[in-house]
């Protein structure tokens, strides 16, 4: 016996989980796919609120860095975009779910930021990465 969630198309929000016997075929409703729990296939593990009786698919997060690479004394502006978040952190301080911040290294190297997106079925992070060099032959090599 397996545990499946049913996760609907346009939300990954699950709807159901129900459980099959291993060699059982059974199809997902019109707009659904399923994932095996039992096996944290695809990196799903909602929640589920018994007074909402509300699912939750974990967030997920995209960060990066543009203009990448870039001279020491420029500036740099992190993007990044969330689903299913409830909040969202940059280097550990609260951000919008979704955004842009400016950056100006004050070191040559890679300047990096963490960022965390964060509901109920927990939490993904995602590092973004700059490298910040003295000279043009730096960028090319």
């Amino acid at each position: 016996m397996s545990t499946y969630a049913v996760i609907n198309s346009d939300t990954n929000i699950c709807d159901n989980i129900i459980a099959l016997d291993k060699d059982a075929v059974w199809q997902p409703p019109a707009g659904h796919y399923i994932v095996n729990v039992d096996e944290g296939q695809g990196g799903i593990f909602c929640h589920y609120d018994p007074v909402t009786q509300v699912w939750t698919a974990p967030p997920s997060i995209t960060a990066s860095f543009n203009p990448s690479p870039i001279f020491l004394g420029q500036y740099t502006t992190l993007t990044w975009e969330s689903q299913y978040a409830a909040s969202v952190t940059v280097n550990g301080a609260s951000a919008d779910l979704n955004g842009s911040q400016a950056f100006t290294p004050e070191k040559i190297g890679k300047f990096s930021v963490i960022v965390t997106a964060t509901n109920v079925a927990g939490s993904a992070s995602q590092t973004a990465t700059v490298n910040v060099v003295a000279t043009q032959a730096e960028l090319v090599g």
